[in-house]
């Protein structure tokens, strides 16, 4: 008897992968080998196709290895009752006896292999991976040298609070906490999800010649896992400039001393533990973990994604292209839908999934058979965080600028026109955490006139924003001046001490939330108790900086649709 086999690879989007790679094929009946390639079969164009000579035959196992896309493989299972296979994404179009024909897609996302060194590394060593601890149970490094996951109680979040004053500004003559309307929350982060290190781009087996980045992932715990998620919400987040001496300078394709070069944190005692350390892959941990799941309320399904940027050198064209392709809707969109696939690959949200295998704990999800096809959900709302100098890159992707650059083509690292504009239909959030205006970045009447026509060209898009003394909060109406004009204001100030003052922007219809404070607003007279984040006392304009960053992102959390069912 002869059966016919064919497989059509696919990638994220739905279309043929690129480039070419190689092939396995097995077949077994009850167990036994029945038939083998020996050799991986070299294969170019989006089909595989095979026949093979068996008397009868129970499973098939096919393994693929592309050049420019993540190894991938499925294993089927022709049974009496249905068409059993061990990848969600495989879909079977026919599993009979005489012939097998399948959809596979290969995605440009897999997760980051972590290494364990027998003893900690030099200044400077690459590792070939996030470097994981070597006591039980493995796990990210980052996890047990920083207090990330700490459980914090109670987490203080600003919020806007119908009817108040100000709708967010509480008593602006108190101290500290005092002068804003908030809530507070219990944070148990390891009941609340987990996160993953990612490799993205050129992942497959002849990709060295072409760029790779790290990409930091936040999966919540869903409420309901009793069926499948339907839709998926995403936040991406644009971190600040890694321009900073501690981050290692690399150059295109980034393969040396990028991700997972070994540095010396200068910021922290000599005797902490934490002094050497990987800064990439702390990069990655720092804002999805170390401040955002503290505020990512129970029952919000929205995934994080954050991916980093390495620090290029000072000369072009690794200069002008910092932050590509992701400062482009069609790079953040192939980013979007690879996220999405990866995900309902692991079987995220499905009955009987745990976490206990992420936070570099092991390999991915361990297999499991089903005769159910999933499809995998839609990508529904999107929300695009931007932080501090990061104003620089949300303000190209508020602008639309297209993905042309050739080291970044569209059809590797973007999507098709109509996948593209199916994108900016789903993002319909931004939110602009401190953004930081002027020379060293963008000049705010262009950040205002981008964030205005991107706001009102689709009537289900708004904005959050924050802004801090250190980034022009002082004086808000002169940076934006249109949206301010446009706003419902309300300012608080303090009857003793005239700089200690806020403002609150409501744009019409519910369009923005804005958030602005001095610097003296954002200092406590003393030191504080167990309040997380700690309301910082004289702070210098650097932490008011980053403490804004904080009350911007809980504000943001708890105004957000997206997440919510």
């Amino acid at each position: 008897m002869t059966v016919s086999i064919s497989v059509r690879l696919l990638d994220a989007i739905g279309a043929t992968p690129i480039g070419g790679g190689s092939w396995r094929l097995a077949i077994l009946d009850n167990g036994k080998p029945v038939y083998e390639d020996q050799t991986n079969v070299a294969y170019t164009g989006g089909v595989l196709t095979a026949t093979a000579s068996v008397n009868s035959w129970t499973h098939l196992v096919l393994s693929v290895t592309p050049g420019r896309y993540a190894a991938a493989g499925v294993t089927l299972n022709r049974s009496t009752i249905g068409a059993y296979r061990d990848d969600p994404l495989t879909v079977v179009r026919k599993l009979e006896l005489g012939a097998v024909d399948v959809d596979l897609p290969l995605l440009r996302l897999r997760e980051a292999p972590g290494v364990s060194p027998d003893q900690t590394p030099t200044v400077g060593k690459e590792l070939t991976g996030p470097w994981l601890r070597q006591r039980p149970p493995t796990e990210y490094r980052e996890l047990s040298v920083t207090d990330w996951l700490t459980n914090r109680s109670p987490v203080r979040r600003v919020m806007d609070v119908t009817g108040a004053k100000g709708g967010v500004i509480g008593d602006a003559d108190a101290d500290a906490w005092d002068r804003f309307n908030t809530r507070n929350n219990a944070s148990i982060p390891r009941n609340a999800g987990a996160g993953m290190l990612l490799e993205y781009g050129e992942v497959g087996s002849l990709s060295a010649a072409g760029a790779r980045f790290l990409v930091g992932m936040w999966a919540p715990a869903r409420a309901d896992t009793t069926r499948p998620p339907t839709w998926r919400d995403i936040v991406a987040f644009i971190h600040p400039s890694t321009a900073k001496p501690w981050y290692p300078v690399v150059a295109y394709p980034f393969r040396r001393q990028y991700p997972y070069a070994v540095g010396e944190n200068t910021q922290v005692p000599a005797a902490d533990p934490d002094r050497i350390y990987q800064p990439y892959a702390h990069l990655a941990h720092q804002y999805i973990v170390g401040a955002w799941v503290h505020y990512h309320r129970a029952g919000n399904e929205a995934v994080i994604v954050t991916p980093i940027f390495p620090n290029p050198p000072d000369k072009d064209p690794d200069r002008l292209e910092y932050g590509l392709p992701f400062r482009t809707t069609s790079g953040m969109a192939r980013l979007a839908a690879e996220v999405n696939m990866f995900l309902h690959r692991l079987g995220y949200g499905f009955s009987g999934f745990g976490f206990d295998r992420w936070w570099g704990a092991a390999s991915i999800a361990p297999p499991h058979f089903s005769s159910i096809e999933v499809p995998a959900p839609a990508v529904r709302k999107v929300a695009m965080a931007a932080y501090s100098a990061s104003t620089t890159q949300l303000d190209t992707l508020l602008s639309g600028q297209e993905l042309r650059e050739m080291r970044y083509p569209s059809g590797t690292w973007g999507v098709p026109d109509a996948v593209n504009s199916a994108f900016a239909a789903q993002w319909q959030e931004t939110w602009c955490l401190d953004l930081l205006t002027g020379k060293a970045t963008v000049p705010a009447a262009t950040v205002e006139r981008h964030l205005n026509d991107w706001v009102t060209a689709n009537s289900g898009r708004r904005f959050v924003m924050g802004g801090s003394g250190t980034t022009g909060g002082s004086d808000p109406g002169a940076l934006y001046p249109a949206l301010s004009k446009a706003s419902t204001r309300v300012t608080g100030k303090s009857s003793s001490e005239p700089a200690r003052s806020a403002e609150v922007w409501h744009g019409p219809d519910g369009k923005w939330l804005a958030l602005f404070c001095t610097n003296k607003y954002l200092s406590a007279a003393a030191a504080q108790g167990n309040d997380w984040p700690r309301y910082p006392v004289n702070p210098t304009d650097d932490e008011a900086h980053g403490f804004m960053f904080q009350i911007a992102s809980g504000l943001a959390w708890g105004w957000t649709a997206v997440g919510n069912p």
